[in-house]
Formats: structure tokens, sequence, C-alpha cells
């Protein structure tokens, strides 16, 4: 998914990864938001706390949920949601 995460006017990119079946058991893999910046892109999955495995992710979608004119992201997954609010 593109969008400004950080408002800079540079499109950041959110990749969900999904998982894996293993022994009979569901397992995620770390999704990767990469920021745009004017020289391309830098990896900032670990300062978006996302680098964690939290569950099997599906999908994500994006809406200013608080209000503050901020975009955020919702990572949605089979066992959890996880949610990316404005970098910090």
């Amino acid at each position: 998914m593109f969008w400004d995460y950080d408002r800079d006017s540079y499109p950041d990119m959110l990749f969900p990864a999904g998982g894996k079946l293993a022994d009979k058991r569901v397992q995620g893999l770390p999704s990767r938001l990469l920021r745009g910046t004017s020289q391309g892109y830098r990896d900032v999955s670990g300062e978006a706390g996302i680098d964690v495995v939290r569950h099997y992710s599906h999908g994500c979608a994006v809406g200013d949920v608080d209000n503050d004119g901020f975009p955020d992201a919702l990572i949605t997954g089979f066992g959890g949601l996880t949610a990316l609010e404005k970098p910090g």
C-alpha cells in the first residue's frame, strides 16, 4: 500500500508480510514499512514497531481514525490487528 505516513510529500510503502503454515501451525512473518525520501526508500519497520511478528497478516487499510490530520494504518490478520499511528 502507498500513502504518506509522515506527511513529508514522499510516498511511503507498507507491506503486510503474511505468513506460512509450518508443522500444521500458522506462523506470521514481519511486515515492512518503507519510508520514502529524496534519496529513495529506507526501511523503518523497527522504528514503527512492526518488525515484531504479532500475527499472520492479511491486509491493511488507511484512515485518520483519531482525527489528528495524520493517516493511521491498520494491518489486519489471523490472530490480531496492528495499528500504525503518526511517527514519533
